[in-house]
């Protein structure tokens, strides 16, 4: 049972599945570190609003 050709097909067939499950999970990893990596970068700062230095006149 152990050496019947069929459970070697099946080997095969379970380790190019799990082969490709891997490349997709590394290319998934990529894309999402490459956008966080351009988010970083290409964000701009956006200028702190200063309060005004002197106290609102009452009227």
């Amino acid at each position: 049972m152990r050496n019947d050709p069929d459970n070697h097909a099946t080997d095969q067939v379970i380790g190019v599945a799990f082969r490709r499950s891997l490349w997709t999970l590394l290319l998934v990893a990529l894309l999402v570190g490459a956008f966080l990596l351009a988010d970083r970068f290409f964000r701009t700062e956006s200028p702190a609003i200063e309060a005004p230095s002197t106290a609102p006149v009452q009227s």
